[in-house]
């Protein structure tokens, strides 16, 4: 009994030594990563897998003047947009829907609206920067960039678009979906 006594405080100590060192171990393995994916922007020479471009499907079900395609795509997203707003703003005014209901509508469309402002802001940033016509659709996490060009983008066309996207509406690079069409 005397001896068990004895051991017990031991046994914790080893347990939390235990403890200790395997996050010691766990925090040392991953800084590797966390420089990799925090490091500035300017050190691009291995990024651009994260901000490869998507290459655009290998058959197109009809075939569309690269105008027409972007003024489509364009007038889609607003009309999903205009169709999401009304909605909010139905449940945000509806004096029949609880409170919470109401500003949770409202606090949406607030976000909703101002996701379409930082769209068009990156837009035109993007058009400044010489990428000629693009369509950018923003949600809550992530982004998807639209460029039209006949080639493949350059690692420096990428950071240019990962900076701007920085800037307008704080996305990091590993959250943006970079499309090219022609």
């Amino acid at each position: 009994m005397r001896l068990n006594i004895r051991l017990r405080p031991l046994l914790r100590l080893a347990l939390l030594a235990a403890v200790v060192l395997s996050l010691i171990w766990y925090v040392a393995r991953k800084r590797a990563e966390w420089q990799e994916i925090t490091r500035p922007l300017t050190q691009l020479q291995n990024a651009t897998p994260v901000l490869a471009p998507v290459a655009p499907p290998a058959q197109a079900a009809t075939p569309q003047p690269a105008e027409e395609g972007f003024v489509l795509a364009r007038l889609e997203r607003d009309r999903a947009r205009a169709a999401q707003e009304e909605s909010l703003h139905g449940m945000a005014v509806d004096q029949g829907l609880p409170d919470d209901s109401r500003r949770s509508a409202a606090t949406q469309l607030t976000a909703l609206v101002r996701r379409r402002a930082m769209e068009a802001e990156l837009e035109q940033v993007l058009r400044e920067k010489g990428f000629g016509d693009t369509l950018v659709t923003l949600d809550e996490n992530a982004a998807r960039v639209l460029v039209r060009s006949e080639a493949a983008l350059t690692a420096h066309q990428l950071a240019q678009i990962a900076d701007a996207a920085r800037q307008v509406a704080g996305l990091r690079p590993w959250q943006l979906a970079v499309l090219t069409r022609p």
